[in-house]
This record gives structure tokens, C-alpha cells and sequence, in this order.
């Protein structure tokens, strides 16, 4: 038997590892320990794809979720809603050219018309996506208007010098042809807006309020309107707080006539304009001069759409403030066949 570390006579010696084996034996063991595994080589490539079968999971199950919230909302909406927004016919302004939509009769004039014989809905030509939203907002509310263009006037027919810019004597003509025409077709009362405007959705019940406490001597109700001040007026009724004696309501975007009022406008406006003033700051005069008597609500319920660049200025005086629920940011909601949760479309 061999001593410990001695080599056996009859191994040789030769056949044995030699020390530079044994040390290239410990670095190949080293450099087996270093290389990567294959986890390890494609580590980031397996996160991402782990994150993404994850987010696919995730899409898929909220998915079906909103689906599933959709069909409940569907199925429990109102029945009596069109599902999608129905077409109306146009027919021209009078004896011009300009085409204009045909609103139906959705009731009495307490129904559709907000408790006025007549709502006239102005639109300047070159807009039509105004007229066009203009038009689904009054089918989504169940509102009967009439649409009347802001017509060109010819250059015969400009005065030389012009008292004022071409675009103020337009509207300056627009307004006072609506409110011949009211007394012309013998209305008692009517509303006058522009087709860039917003309003409450609820706007029938609001305006139910409105008409059993307006007191009968009014010439003309702003329910839309740029004044600054109207919420410091008196009240003419303690039975609607919102009701006030007008301050300076100034803004035409959203106004109400009597035919006393009209009559007394055109009785002292001219169908054109004869100095610098327009015709919005005109009435204003008349009533400085007792000669209108005008109310108006604390806050508006009628507002012109931020997005308009014509209606973005006004919009930002400080009269006109955010409306509580925008009637026009729920036509994509009607469109799709959803009825909106607050919608007024009764008297």
C-alpha cells in the first residue's frame, strides 16, 4: 500500500494530469461559470413579451367590460329615442338661393318652442358646421325653429361712406328683418339665437320656470348674455331667484322679444344703421332711455361655443360663464342611440 501522495509503481507518471492541465481544467470551469444562460441572454426579450401578452390580457378583459356597461345602457335608455339623427329636408330663404333645413313640429309652441310663438335661429353664411349642429342639437332637444341666413348685401346698396364695417351692417339688417318679420306674421313673443350657441340640457324645464314668472310688461329676456353685473339686479320675483331686472346684458346671441318690444325697436332703429354704433349696444341706448324694459337670469343658460373663433371673444367676457350641462357635448351620446341621463325633450 502506497504512502498518501505517493504515486503507484505501476501507473506512469507520464499518464498522469500535469499541472498546466489542471490549470487550464480550473479555467474552463471559470469561463462555464461566466457565460450567460439562456434565460439570462434573453432576459429583456421575455420581459417584453411577458408585458405584452399581460396588456393583451387586459385590453381584452376591459373590453368586454365596457361592452357589457354598454349593452346595460342600451338596453335601459329611452325607447322613444331615434337611435341615429334623422334627416330633415332644406328648402331656400325666401327668394334667394341659400338652402336652410326644415325643422318638424315637435308640439305646441309651449313644447317646441319654448314657451314662445317663435324661435328664429340666425346663421352666418360660410358656416355650415354650425348650421349643421345647430340643426342635430334643436332634433335632439325636440325644439322647432326657423332658420334665417345673414344675406350679402349688394354694393348698390352700401351707403357711401359706411357707418360701420360690412359685417356689423349685415347683422345690423339680419335683426331688424326678424323682428319686421315677427310683427309682419303677428307673434307675441319670440326668441332669437344664434346658430353658434350652447344651452342648459334642461333647458324646457328652465324655461317653464322662466314663463310663470316673467312679469307681463317685458319687451325683451336675455337668457343668454354678456353681462357682467346682472346677478347684483333686483329680483322682479322671489319665485325664481334667477330672474332679474337687466343691468347690461348687451350680447344678441340669446335673446327674447315681445311684440311690444319689436315694435318699438324697429319704430326707432332704421333698417340700416346710421352711425358707428352697432345694433346690440343700439337697443342697449333704448333702454337707457326707458324706452325697453328688459330681464335677464343671473347666469346664463344659453352661451356661445368656445370653439367658434367668431363666438370665442364673447365667450370670454365676463358675463358668459361654463354652462352646467352643455346640450351640445351629448349629441355624440344621442347620435349613437344613448339617451343622455338629464334629457328634456318634454314641456
Amino acid at each position: 500500500m502506497p504512502l498518501s501522495g505517493e504515486i503507484p509503481a505501476h501507473m506512469n507518471e507520464s499518464l498522469l494530469p500535469s499541472a498546466s492541465y489542471h490549470k487550464v481544467c480550473v479555467e474552463a470551469a471559470k469561463d462555464e461559470r461566466k457565460r450567460p444562460s439562456l434565460y439570462e441572454r434573453f432576459k429583456p426579450q421575455l420581459l417584453i413579451l411577458a408585458f405584452a401578452f399581460l396588456s393583451l390580457g387586459l385590453y381584452l378583459l376591459t373590453k368586454d367590460t365596457i361592452a357589457q356597461s354598454l349593452q346595460h345602457e342600451n338596453k335601459h335608455s329611452d325607447k322613444n329615442l331615434n337611435a341615429s339623427i334623422p334627416l330633415v329636408p332644406t328648402r331656400p330663404y325666401k327668394d334667394t338661393a341659400i338652402h336652410l333645413p326644415v325643422l318638424p313640429t315637435y308640439g305646441s309652441a309651449e313644447q317646441a318652442q319654448l314657451g314662445f310663438d317663435h324661435v328664429y335661429v340666425i346663421h352666418h353664411l360660410g358656416h355650415p358646421d354650425k348650421l349643421v349642429r345647430m340643426a342635430k342639437l334643436l332634433q335632439m332637444l325636440h325644439i322647432t325653429a326657423e332658420f334665417v341666413p345673414v344675406l350679402p348685401i349688394p354694393k348698390a346698396n352700401l351707403p357711401s361712406p359706411m357707418a360701420q364695417p360690412l359685417e356689423h351692417m349685415q347683422e345690423w339688417h339680419a335683426r331688424h328683418r326678424i323682428y319686421r318679420d315677427m310683427l309682419d306674421a303677428g307673434y307675441k313673443s319670440a326668441l332669437i339665437l344664434d346658430d353658434s350657441v350652447d344651452m342648459e340640457l334642461n333647458i324646457k324645464t328652465i324655461m317653464r320656470a322662466v314663463h310663470k314668472n316673467l312679469p307681463p310688461n317685458w319687451d325683451m329676456f336675455f337668457p343668454g348674455h354678456c353681462g357682467a353685473f346682472e346677478s347684483s339686479q333686483p329680483r322682479p320675483s322671489d319665485s325664481l331667484p334667477a330672474l332679474r331686472h337687466a343691468n347690461m346684458p348687451i350680447c344678441l346671441h340669446a335673446h327674447a322679444v315681445s311684440q311690444k318690444g319689436a315694435r318699438r325697436i324697429v319704430a326707432n332703429l332704421g333698417p340700416s344703421p346710421t352711425t358707428d354704433e352697432i345694433i346690440s349696444m343700439a337697443i342697449m341706448r333704448l333702454k337707457e332711455r326707458g324706452q325697453l324694459q328688459m330681464y335677464s337670469l343671473d347666469t346664463p343658460v344659453f352661451a356661445p361655443r368656445p370653439a367658434d373663433s367668431q363666438s370665442r371673444k364673447s365667450s370670454l367676457l365676463a358675463g358668459n360663464k361654463k354652462l352646467q350641462i352643455s346640450a351640445v357635448n351629448h349629441l355624440s351620446t344621442w347620435k349613437t342611440g344613448r339617451h343622455p341621463r338629464k334629457m328634456d325633450t318634454s314641456a
